[in-house]
């Protein structure tokens, strides 16, 4: 378990480096957002831990051009981070509207939640909840992090 979040650290720290650096290749493709979450591992990981998952993706939501492999790991953390602060029987929903010349694509869930003030803080690198945000599942600090540089990278904002 310990190698397991070892390795999970590594790899957070080498693609956080590579965004920062720019030292990162784009495939941009016309994508599905649908199919995207329908490979998602993460949304099976919420199922198995007895979280709904609610998928609210209306028939309309046009292809996107991005790099699927950039979005998958965009919607990954955002439902990993979400597992992490949810406890078991809790509710999750993934959902996505246009806006304008984009997709919102958002996870909420009822889980702990998070003070105000500290909302302007989550997209940094290792922020980390304080101690009475109780999380079933610990992490690096950087999945967030790595969502907001990814966007960035693909021309959108968090």
């Amino acid at each position: 378990e310990q190698s397991d979040k070892l390795v999970e650290l590594i790899d957070d720290m080498l693609n956080i480096s590579k965004l920062e650096s720019g030292d990162i290749k784009l495939n941009k493709s016309s994508v599905s957002l649908k199919q995207c979450l329908d490979e998602c591992n993460t949304i099976d990981l919420a199922k198995r831990q007895n979280i709904l998952v609610n998928i609210r993706i209306p028939q309309n939501i046009p292809l996107i051009v991005t790099d699927k492999q950039r979005l998958m790991q965009i919607i990954n953390h955002l439902i990993d981070n979400s597992i992490k602060f949810i406890k078991d029987n809790g509710i999750m929903t993934i959902s996505a509207k246009k806006k304008k010349r984009f997709i919102e694509l958002s996870v909420s869930d009822n889980g702990v939640g998070i003070k105000k003030e500290d909302i302007s803080r989550v997209f940094d690198k290792f922020y980390q909840a304080e101690e009475h945000m109780i999380r079933t599942k610990g992490g690096s600090g950087l999945g967030l992090s790595i969502v907001k540089k990814i966007i960035e990278s693909l021309g959108g904002k968090v």
